[in-house]
């Protein structure tokens, strides 16, 4: 299983998880133990006097401000069952086919919520509850687009308000999902707009993020309110969303690049933020070099030499501008996502209600990553952005915004 099916299952994963990538070509740290050391930098200072006397002294010497930080690496489990049946009824060529596709969907679930992760917080958030209907089978809106990206059949998931669990509304299973947003559950508490929804016991205990690192307040320790130089660049319009506008991307650009010396070298956005932005700039294209031929519409949008990247596991509404030399990643293992090998790959199940020996196979996969940074003021985050449809965006039908 580890030599021959695993390795061929990692290059076949068919879908590009953009920032996880990218995040693994950020520089690696080496780990001590449970945990990721990281140096960081939280302030310049460097003594320079203009003296008028040609007999003057050097200034007295200042030093640039660090601080360090010690985190615990995050830790992600997860298991797959396949009846052993298959084994049975199967020949020696096809009982294969089952077992790889059953590795291929772990292996694929696990780098789509790594990725997810990575682009958000700790909190290890599904989504949140915009409202709730009870039935027979309750039904459960969440915020979208695409609400339910991370929604499975047969997930179990926990519902919490303001970090504390919902009463009666923890460890209920995802029945199905019924639409972009929208799926059913059976639980006896009543759910709130706003409640966050996470997998099983996961809230609080995912590995740092940008949602983390982009942001104002207090992260790795170190306070961002009383030190400006720890802070990101952040313009989510105090919660309102509005329309993409050039002017406000090229002010967090310029910010960003003045406040760290150098321009972020990733911007990565959300599909319906992407398509705002070709959409507003799409009456610019006559004074490019798509002059000469016509499209109907831009397959992207390039910014000051970057293009800008479509991450469908992106949080709604939100562009990131990162500058990858000041993260930091690093994980246990031989790789990021490790087969479990404890006396073998495959395992009998075991019966939680009887203890003995299920007739199914069993598999286990574990991953420890951390993501951290040494410096937020290069970083931006333009959030709350109107996608072309969202009720309340004033897009034109033809392109850029339409005159109020």
């Amino acid at each position: 299983m580890r030599e021959n099916i695993f390795p061929r299952v990692v290059e076949q994963i068919h879908r590009e998880f953009i920032f996880l990538k990218e995040a693994q070509q950020a520089t690696k740290q080496d780990l001590t133990g449970e945990s990721i050391t990281v140096k960081m930098e939280i302030g310049k200072a460097v003594a320079i006097e203009a003296q008028a006397a040609h007999s003057g002294v050097f200034p007295d010497a200042l030093e640039t401000q660090y601080a360090s930080a010690t985190i615990p690496l995050a830790r992600m489990l997860g298991t797959i069952e396949i009846p052993r049946e298959l084994m049975l009824r199967a020949t020696k060529n096809s009982l294969v086919q089952p077992l790889k596709r059953e590795t291929l969907n772990a292996y694929w679930a696990f780098k789509q919520r790594l990725n997810g992760n990575f682009l958000r917080d700790t909190s290890m958030a599904l989504g949140v509850v915009q409202s709730f209907s009870a039935s027979t089978a309750d039904t459960v809106t969440l915020y979208g687009p695409d609400g339910c990206r991370f929604l499975h059949p047969g997930q179990v998931v926990d519902f919490k308000r303001a970090g504390e669990d919902v009463t009666n509304g923890v460890d209920a299973t995802v029945i199905a999902i019924t639409g972009e947003n929208t799926f059913t559950i059976n639980i006896t508490g009543t759910l709130k707009d706003g409640d966050v929804m996470t997998l099983k016991d996961s809230y609080g205990n995912g590995a740092q993020g940008l949602g983390d690192i982009i942001g104002t307040g207090t992260f790795q320790g170190i306070e961002g309110a009383s030190n400006y130089y720890w802070q990101a660049n952040v313009d989510t319009n105090s919660g309102t969303k509005r329309e993409f506008k050039p002017k406000d991307l090229k002010n967090l650009l310029t910010k960003a690049a003045r406040r760290r010396g150098q321009t972020p070298t990733l911007m990565i956005a959300a599909p319906e933020v992407a398509d705002a932005a070709a959409w507003v700039l799409m009456g610019q294209r006559l004074i490019s070099n798509e002059a000469n031929k016509w499209e109907g519409f831009w397959p992207k949008v390039e910014w000051e030499g970057h293009t800008i990247i479509v991450e469908p596991d992106m949080p709604a509404n939100t562009l990131y501008g990162v500058n990858k030399q000041d993260l930091l990643f690093g994980y246990l293992g031989s790789g990021l996502i490790n087969l479990v090998d404890v006396g073998g790959t495959q395992h009998l199940g075991i019966d939680s209600s009887t203890s003995r020996r299920k007739n199914t196979l069993v598999m286990y996969f574990d991953s420890y990553p951390q993501l951290a940074a040494i410096a937020r003021c290069g970083h931006f985050k333009y959030g709350d952005v109107y996608g072309l449809d969202d009720s309340g965006a004033a897009y034109d039908d033809y392109g850029g915004i339409a005159v109020q």
